[in-house]
């Protein structure tokens, strides 16, 4: 390929088995020499692989035996792996700490897309959740990242995921805020109001046992016309806590 090293500008490297997985099994199995450095295509813009491709075999040493981030072209915008797992995760941190060092690695680079497969690599849905802390250092140097379905079933960015959890926690926070409220309020009020009753039973028992006069409860009884006597009755019956809160 040495010959279009200078204007190739879309490099496509994905097995086409016609939909039998043993074929796409026994194709990527035996996919486990990656290039090691691809900087000499000075016009690639587009780059779409296996993750074996760029990856060696999962071991302490696999950077040394890989296409890292460093090894590819500064023309580079747009990266795809095929068929990801947990090389592919390390391959992404690895590039996030050279970025976040304020390295000059890759920078064209504007989206990174892991397909992922049924049967292959690592599900969809647990590549979002390893995703879900590294791609913020990413979308700050303008790295979209994204993740897909082999066969296009979706394909979600991981910052609409990121506000889509975001926005779950919030309205079950406010659910359960609400919920409290209410409970409180419903508890305080038939507190109050047990409290109330059972202060007035004793009060009158009291009363009537100690003789107290009735010009002397009348005096006691709040005039629910004088503004006073409202507010202090109003006292009684709602919860105090919500008063002064409502006051501050």
């Amino acid at each position: 390929m040495d010959i279009v090293k200078d204007s190739l500008e879309r490099l496509i490297i994905k097995p086409d088995t016609g939909g039998d997985k043993n074929s796409l099994h026994w194709s990527i199995l035996n996919t486990t020499s990656p290039k090691h450095s691809l900087v000499h295509f000075k016009a690639l813009r587009h780059l779409a692989v296996l993750e074996n491709f760029l990856c060696g075999l999962p071991t302490e040493e696999w950077k040394s035996d890989s296409c890292m981030p460093e090894s590819l072209p500064a023309t580079l915008e747009m990266l795809e792996i095929v068929y990801p797992t947990s090389l592919a995760l390390d391959w992404i941190e690895h590039l996030q700490d050279q970025i976040q060092m304020k390295k000059e690695i890759l920078p064209n680079l504007r989206e990174i897309t892991l397909t992922c497969g049924d049967t292959v690599g690592v599900p969809a849905q647990r590549i979002k959740r390893e995703l879900f802390e590294a791609w913020i250092p990413l979308a700050l140097a303008n790295i979209g990242t994204y993740v897909r379905d082999e066969d296009d079933s979706f394909r979600e960015s991981m910052a609409d995921y990121y506000d889509n959890i975001l926005a779950d926690q919030a309205i079950g926070s406010e659910g359960s805020s609400e919920g409290d409220s209410e409970g409180d309020s419903e508890g305080d009020s038939e507190g109050d109001s047990e409290g109330d009753s059972q202060g007035d039973s004793e009060g009158g028992s009291e009363g009537g046992s100690e003789g107290g006069s009735e010009s002397d409860a009348d005096d006691e009884m709040p005039d629910l016309l004088d503004g006073a006597d409202q507010a202090e009755w109003q006292l009684g019956v709602v919860d105090s806590y919500t008063i002064k809160r409502q006051s501050m």
